[in-house]
């Protein structure tokens, strides 16, 4: 059957069916070799971010002494796709001090954490953060975490988008990070038991 399909259309439904069946297998921990593609691959993002008016990330962060800080407490995680990162994800129970002022449903002892959720820009629109987000979810209930809690930018919406439609809340408390004036939003996701 794939074989009457065009090269563009097999290569669409080829990625496509290597993304709905990426496992949390496929899912690794980042390396300290990785460092530097991971650092470039946030750079990237960064631009492309930039370059459509979302200021979210400067150039001061996050840098690669961030990656290895991540890789070196054993909390970034990475995709690999035709031979380079292609998205990262960090999960640890580190909150920043504005977190305190949210009225969180769940419990702070008992929340993961989401950070630096990128996706290097070619390889965006694939449903990588997606995947990440639902590997976040697994690894939470693995580790008797009860909830899933991250900020993300206010003009974002494409992220906001995303955490809506996998039934995260959005609270009306306001952060800022990194010198923005647009404030970031807190989100949580109270996490089912199987």
């Amino acid at each position: 059957m794939l074989k009457h399909l065009t090269g563009i259309e097999y290569k669409h439904i080829k990625y496509f069916y290597n993304i709905m069946f990426l496992d949390e297998n496929e899912i690794k921990i980042a390396k300290l070799e990785d460092a530097e593609s991971i650092a470039k691959l946030y750079l990237e993002a960064t631009d492309a971010m930039h370059a459509i008016g979302i200021t979210q990330w400067n150039y001061d962060y996050p840098l690669i002494s961030d990656v290895i800080k991540d890789i070196e407490n054993g909390a970034l995680y990475k995709i690999v796709l035709e031979g380079e990162i292609a998205a990262v994800i960090a999960l640890n129970q580190v909150q920043d001090e504005q977190y305190k002022a949210v009225n969180w449903q769940g419990k702070e002892q008992t929340a993961l954490i989401i950070h630096r959720l990128a996706v290097r820009p070619k390889f965006q629109r694939r449903g990588l953060a997606k995947t990440l987000c639902l590997f976040a979810e697994q690894f939470a209930l693995k580790n008797g975490l009860e909830s899933i809690r991250l900020d993300t930018y206010s003009e974002n919406v494409s992220s906001i988008n995303l955490y809506r439609k996998l039934d995260y809340v959005q609270y009306d408390n306001e952060m800022f990070f990194n010198g923005n004036i647009p404030p970031f939003y807190p989100f949580e996701k109270v996490l089912k038991k199987a």
